[in-house]
């Protein structure tokens, strides 16, 4: 629950008037009694009795008077004890205290609500607030919440960037509160101000980047308003500079949050075609007619239900507001508008076709950046499935490994269960007529090999490694027993059933291929294998050191027909560790190879990346160059336009000064003996400026030519 308190309910501006007041008195070594200070405040200010009793009490309280009983010296009242005020002790620094005294937006005391996040109190009245008392949580100031919404979204650079063409706009105007504080010309101001706000500190904190937003920057110009209301009083002409300041900034602000793009371009103007550069997003573009005038080219600012905000193409780029039915599309036809082209309208339309061009060169920029995101992200996640794909196959692989074992341990159980119910016959009968039942089990299900796929090595290596297994490790223990198996019988050869599960498989993958035929490897046309031979059964995959399904079934096992197909199985079987043996031999020459060949591809590639740096280092230099020498023309050039301006001010200032003095030379009349301003005048041509110079020319010759009647 938000609860109002009171900081101060002192008038500030009654409190500077009865500090004015106690020092005079006291100036003139007299006590600072209640008398003195009514009458001096009602003499001087036209304050009543009780107004300033009222506020006196108040000051007292706050520790902004200080009260003591003094007695009278002299006088009717001598030794007499009476109320005496000082002013309080000065104070030289910011408040410690967590919050100002008085309202942010009224300037007053009373009961305020103070803010959970800065140091600004409001009374509820103020900022609307019904009932404070139903707020759970901490309250949070207008200022404060506009700050956290951030209504335009940009980075440090281009808000510190804008806000220093605000502040500049705001010291062009208001150049005396750019001057430090000095306490000597504002006594007891730290009493009255909880925190001192100026241009220089802005400024200072501009330069510090320490402004987050717009709104931050607006509630330290609220701040200059606030302070002068405080200090210098509502009628006074601080308080109305540091208004028509806000005024600005908040004029300045509102153009920002319209388009920042169009508010840095027409302060910078670093360029002459800047109108031409579109903003983001780009503004409409339409056929605008002011009162009196064709329809002319614009860009739309914003709009309204009736009217629209447009900036015309053009030499001044002119702003105005314009009815929605002066505005047209710029896809109308010209024809329909009823132009009449002059030299400033083509001027304009040129402007405008220049800025379409610029605009839609931006817009394809943006959609190859657009396209580029899209295919390296695309490639981002290819990556990423590739990656899982091949975990994923790896771990097949390993589940088939699992899965082939087990059916050979099953298969196993299987003859020995067979070969208990078969007691009573002969031994040398094949055990591949008890096969079939277990060829339909798991040991039918083979890894799919896909052409182009990572699985299709994995399915090579788990169908050598099985291979290699079943060959290297003729006799494996069942998992279980059987429970009726009798003492006297031995134990079937398990030799006998393992090589016709691997003949059953490679009679179906036969089967398969004549179903499917599938092309040669494309690795036997590779020349290393020119080191081996033509006939060299060994795979030169660079990536798997073991042979592949394609390279151990280059010998067709026999028919599953006859009995002894085991023993037929079982020597093509046992001839894979040698290829194996075969083909470790070869992998070095061909590993030294790719090695090479990986380190020449990896050298061409940084080769080319150098280039590609370089050659956008330099791009980007020339860029830089020619803004800067864009950027230095443009200042010489308006340096030069200044120059041209001033001087020429200066001629005709001049020019008028002596012309106004002739005019005024040859008002005056002139004395015809010694050229003075003549007082005295004789004819119609003769004038002196004293009776002794008319005395010399009158006899030398004026008195034969006088026309004077006499």
């Amino acid at each position: 629950m938000v609860k109002t308190v009171k900081r101060r309910l002192s008038n500030p501006q009654v409190i500077l008037q009865l500090w004015e007041a106690i020092t005079c008195i006291r100036q003139g070594k007299q006590v600072a009694n209640l008398d003195r200070i009514y009458r001096f405040m009602e003499r001087s200010y036209e304050i009543s009795t009780k107004e300033v009793q009222k506020q006196m009490a108040f000051a007292v309280k706050e520790g902004l008077l200080v009260k003591e009983l003094s007695k009278a010296k002299q006088g009717h009242r001598q030794g007499e004890t009476q109320d005496a005020f000082w002013c309080a002790e000065e104070r030289t620094e910011e408040s410690e205290e967590p919050h100002d005294w008085y309202c942010f937006e009224c300037h007053a005391g009373g009961d305020v609500l103070c803010c959970g996040t800065c140091y600004r109190v409001y009374h509820a009245d103020c900022v609307k607030v019904d009932d404070p008392e139903k707020i759970l949580s901490l309250w949070i100031c207008p200022i404060c919440e506009s700050c956290k919404k951030k209504t335009v979204q940009m980075s440090k650079w281009d808000l510190n960037k804008i806000l220093l063409h605000v502040l500049n706009r705001m010291k062009e105007k208001s150049r005396d509160l750019t001057k430090k504080l000095n306490l000597n010309e504002l006594p007891n101001y730290y009493n009255l101000v909880y925190q001192h706000m100026d241009l220089s500190i802005m400024m200072e904190k501009l330069s510090e980047k320490k402004y987050r937003s717009l709104e931050d920057f607006e509630g330290d110009a609220n701040a200059l308003v606030h302070i002068s209301h405080i200090y210098h009083g509502r009628v006074s002409e601080r308080a109305a500079l540091c208004v028509q300041t806000l005024k600005d900034c908040l004029y300045d602000l509102s153009e920002i949050r319209l388009c920042k793009d169009c508010y840095i371009m027409s302060n910078d103007r670093t360029q002459k075609d800047w109108f031409c550069k579109p903003c983001h997003p780009a503004h409409e573009l339409v056929w605008a007619q002011m009162t009196g005038f064709g329809y002319w080219p614009a860009k739309v600012l914003q709009k309204t239900d009736s009217r629209a905000d447009v900036r015309f193409f053009g030499s001044r780029h002119e702003r105005a507001w314009i009815d929605l039915i002066h505005v047209r599309d710029i896809t109308t036809e010209r024809k329909k508008l009823r132009l009449k082209p002059s030299m400033g309208w083509r001027s304009a339309v040129k402007e405008m076709e220049l800025y379409k061009a610029t605009l839609a060169e931006y817009q394809e920029r943006a959609a190859s950046r657009s396209k580029d995101r899209t295919s390296s992200s695309s490639g981002r996640k290819r990556k990423l499935k590739k990656d899982d794909d091949d975990d994923e196959d790896s771990s097949m692989v390993e589940d088939e490994e699992e899965e082939e074992e087990d059916a050979q341990c099953e298969a196993r159980h299987v003859i020995r269960a067979s070969s208990t119910t078969d007691a009573g016959q002969d031994h040398s009968v094949s055990t591949s007529q008890t096969s079939p039942p277990v060829l339909d089990g798991p040991v039918s299900k083979k890894p799919k090999v896909e052409e182009g796929s990572s699985s299709s090595v994995a399915g090579a290596k788990s169908a050598t490694k099985s291979a290699t297994k079943s060959a290297t490790k003729p006799k494996l223990e069942p998992k279980t027993k059987p429970k009726m198996k009798p003492e006297t019988e031995p134990d079937p050869e398990p030799m006998d059933a393992v090589p016709e599960l691997e003949n059953a498989e490679k009679k179906e993958e036969d089967d398969n291929d004549d179903d499917d035929p599938v092309d040669d490897d494309p690795l036997d046309d590779d020349p290393i294998d020119d080191d081996h031979g033509d006939d060299d059964p060994i795979d030169d995959d660079p990536i798997d050191d073991e042979p592949s399904d394609d390279t151990l079934d280059d010998t067709p096992p026999p028919p599953l027909e006859e009995e002894g197909t085991s023993e037929n199985t079982t020597p093509s079987l046992r001839s894979a560790p040698s290829r194996l043996e075969d083909n470790s031999k070869t992998m070095p020459a061909l590993r030294v190879k790719l090695e090479a060949d990986y380190k020449k591809k990896m050298d061409k590639a940084v080769k080319e990346a150098l280039d590609k740096a370089k050659q956008e280092w330099h791009a980007e230099k020339e860029k830089l160059l020619k803004e800067a020498k864009d950027k230095l023309a443009a200042d010489v050039q308006r340096a030069k336009t200044e120059t041209e301006h001033k001087c020429k001010k200066e001629l005709n200032e001049q020019f008028q000064k002596l012309t106004d003095e002739i005019s005024q030379t040859k008002k005056k009349q002139w004395c015809i003996n010694c050229e003075k301003e003549a007082m005295y005048h004789c004819c119609w041509n003769t004038s002196y400026c004293s009776i002794s110079c008319q005395q010399v020319h009158w006899h030398q010759e004026h008195k034969r030519l006088c026309r004077r009647k006499r």
